[in-house]
């Protein structure tokens, strides 16, 4: 994912410009939208220097880091649609790692279908700068919405109102459910579809400022196939320390079905206390930061925020709790829990770590 970005799109992906027609269904040489497939499109002639990419007309730049950049772009041809244009920065164009996780991002995004995940349109290569698109969604990762609320200023984020601006203590905390319970049908697709995400978090969760119903989990740079060999831990890494679950912070053989689960927890937490459930001491070295998260007690959800219903506290603390063996045993039960939290028929006393 792209770093440190500002951006009004929260659909930062990646892909290799080595996708094949038999991995990836890339059609030649007119591309066309359908499910299950990404387009590669012929590289263009002119550069970014006039504001053209390609078939595309790049309109406003909406995110930029080390990775690259992100812009709202009209799609020229074949047909005349604005989309969010991810391009790869040239620095890293032969990197092997962020190649390959630029090339699973895209071929994700065309294998999975669900309302709460973004869909990959194309990708490709225009004078050596690799690029994909994607739906542009008018939105901000949930950690923005986080800091927003934290900081009183989420009446005017970036000049306009947002649905969640107008919302009472209560009434934001029942909103987060819904927003997770999307968020978890849609980690429940991934996992269906036999592929694990590996870095849930809140900057990777993109909410649309009108639509409440509008929630995505984005960025798969990371996630890899259960069917297919473990990853190598040493070039791909394995998330973000903070929302990893003990097990794979202590190395020992691990599902990393239930990692995700454990980190969607973890993010739960956050969206209804707005901060994480472990405080990193001061003072204390980055490089003890792993061994301090792995045995470290987190807080519970009502020892920061009161208003957190215990039910749905039962529910965070099943789904991020230390043992594996005791968490929710899916995704989809995960969501089950929160849809029957959301409609009011949950009671703490229903849920038990099994």
């Amino acid at each position: 994912m792209i770093d440190s970005v500002e951006s009004q799109n929260g659909a930062f992906h990646g892909g290799d410009s080595r996708l094949g027609p038999e991995r990836s269904g890339i059609s030649e040489p007119t591309p066309q939208r359908r499910p299950g497939a990404v387009n590669r499109i012929d590289p263009g002639r002119r550069s970014l220097s006039d504001q053209q990419f390609g078939r595309f007309h790049l309109v406003e730049r909406i995110g930029s880091g080390r990775q690259g950049q992100v812009w709202k772009a009209i799609q020229l041809e074949p047909i005349v649609e604005t989309v969010a244009l991810k391009l790869l920065s040239p620095a890293l164009a032969h990197d092997p790692k962020r190649l390959a996780q630029f090339h699973r991002e895209a071929e994700v995004g065309a294998q999975l279908e669900s309302p709460s995940l973004l869909q990959t349109y194309e990708f490709g290569e225009v004078n050596g700068i690799v690029f994909m698109t994607m739906p542009l969604v008018n939105g901000i990762s949930l950690d923005e919405v986080i800091v927003q609320i934290r900081s009183r200023r989420a009446r005017r984020p970036e000049g306009c109102w947002a649905w969640w601006s107008w919302l009472t203590e209560d009434a934001y905390i029942r909103a987060m459910v819904r927003v997770m319970s999307r968020v978890a049908r849609a980690l429940a697709v991934a996992h269906a579809n036999q592929v694990v995400h590996r870095d849930v978090k809140p900057a990777n969760i993109l909410m649309d400022r009108q639509l409440e119903s509008r929630v995505y989990l984005s960025d798969f740079g990371l996630s890899r196939d259960l069917d297919g060999p473990p990853p190598l831990t040493a070039l791909y890494g394995t998330g973000t320390p903070l929302y990893m679950a003990p097990e794979k912070l202590a190395a020992c053989p691990s599902d990393d079905t239930l990692c995700d689960v454990y980190a969607l927890g973890v993010t739960l937490f956050e969206a209804v206390t707005r901060v994480h459930p472990l405080t990193i001491p001061e003072g204390l070295a980055p490089s003890d930061w792993i061994a301090y998260i792995a045995l470290a007690t987190p807080s519970t959800p009502r020892a920061v925020n009161p208003r957190v219903p215990e039910s749905l506290e039962a529910v965070i603390l099943k789904a991020m709790h230390r043992d594996p063996a005791r968490r929710y045993p899916s995704a989809s039960a995960l969501a089950d829990d929160l849809e029957r939290l959301s409609a009011g028929e949950l009671g703490a006393s229903a849920v038990r770590p099994r």
